[in-house]
């Protein structure tokens, strides 16, 4: 019985994962981040976390594109000393959202910081970099030792 116990393992087999992974802890972009379930499942999941993230900062792009392009159609307007223009009071408005727009919901609305606790802009989606390894070369291995010995070891 393992208990406790943790166990790192490092496989490019991947039915060798699902069968004895039961959780995994993924580092990328410096942090490290919990999944519960085989590797099929951590796959699953970051694959439609990557997804949502990248709908996010899709539309939040998309939202301040539209609201710079209202901006600056109209906050030239209303520059007149006689009276303010109504469209140029709404770009001043729209100017302001677009320095907030990460903690706008996707809806437009503002989040309610106490509701919905501190808000982020969505970053793009980061692809995972290459990663490279490189051994030194351990030299000539002398007949007869061993380099690796297991005894009365069983797997249920």
């Amino acid at each position: 019985d393992w208990g406790d116990r943790t166990l790192l393992v490092v496989s490019h087999d991947r039915t060798f994962l699902n069968n004895v992974c039961t959780d995994i802890v993924h580092l990328h972009g410096r942090k490290l981040t919990y999944y519960q379930g085989d590797y099929n499942t951590f796959e699953a999941v970051r694959a439609e976390q990557r997804l949502r993230q990248q709908k996010q900062f899709d539309q939040q792009e998309a939202k301040k594109k539209d609201l710079q392009k209202f901006v600056d159609k109209h906050l030239h307007k209303g520059t007149s000393l006689t009276r303010d223009d109504a469209g140029a009071r709404q770009a001043k408005k729209a100017a302001k959202q677009i320095e907030r727009i990460g903690v706008l919901g996707t809806d437009g609305k503002k989040y309610k910081l106490s509701y919905d606790g501190p808000q982020q802009q969505a970053e793009a989606v980061e692809e995972d970099s290459a990663f490279h390894l490189s051994f030194p070369d351990p030299g000539k291995v002398h007949s007869g030792s061993n380099m690796l010995q297991i005894n009365d070891v069983t797997f249920n």
